[in-house]
């Protein structure tokens, strides 16, 4: 990706390993963020669901 970068524009070599990381850290934190959130409402169901069937009986 870095040579991608570097041989298609006019950006030297330190500038686009600094754009590839700093978008590689952006995607891991997105990621990382939309993991926590699906696992937070799966959580949330769960309980949800469970405590709904302890209602019932």
């Amino acid at each position: 990706m870095i040579t991608y970068i570097k041989s298609n524009s006019v950006i030297k070599g330190d500038t686009a390993i600094g754009i590839t990381f700093s978008s590689f850290l952006a995607l891991g934190v997105i990621l990382i963020g939309v993991a926590i959130v699906q696992r937070i409402c799966s959580i949330s169901y769960l309980e949800i669901f469970w405590r709904s069937k302890m209602l019932t009986k």
